[in-house]
């Protein structure tokens, strides 16, 4: 949640949801929140007193398979994770950043996925799918 909306002093817009992209974002990189070990009435301490979340926030800013993340990673969390709304980018500045415009090589993504995805059919069978997934 965005600093402006937990502290409810003014309303606020569609800049909420660029800062709640950026912690997505990290979340997706890596794996949990940022202040995910922490109790909730601490994340809203955290998220309003201290500095925007980044991939320092963790305990390790190596990605599981050891890779440091890229710049424009980093640079696209960075603009998202500003604690005053006004000085983040609007979606189209953000569309228009390096990290969006990088073509990237889908066959790892691809490959990292695949390893975490049991087998189809098994998972199908336990969760009571019906056939229509297995064809």
């Amino acid at each position: 949640m965005a600093p402006e909306v937990m502290e409810q002093v003014e309303g606020y817009d569609y800049k909420a949801d660029i800062w709640s992209f950026g912690i997505t974002a990290l979340e997706l990189a890596k794996g949990f929140a940022p202040y995910a070990l922490h109790p909730p009435m601490k994340v809203l301490l955290l998220t309003i007193q201290e500095e925007p979340p980044s991939l320092r926030s963790y305990a390790t800013e190596k990605s599981c398979t050891g890779e440091s993340f890229s710049r424009s990673f980093k640079e696209m969390v960075r603009m998202c994770l500003q604690k005053e709304a006004r000085k983040r980018p609007t979606v189209q500045t953000l569309m228009n950043c390096k990290f969006f415009k990088t073509k990237w090589p889908v066959g790892p993504l691809v490959n990292e996925l695949l390893c975490h995805v049991g087998n189809i059919s098994v998972m199908c069978r336990r969760f009571k799918l019906s056939n229509y997934f297995l064809q």
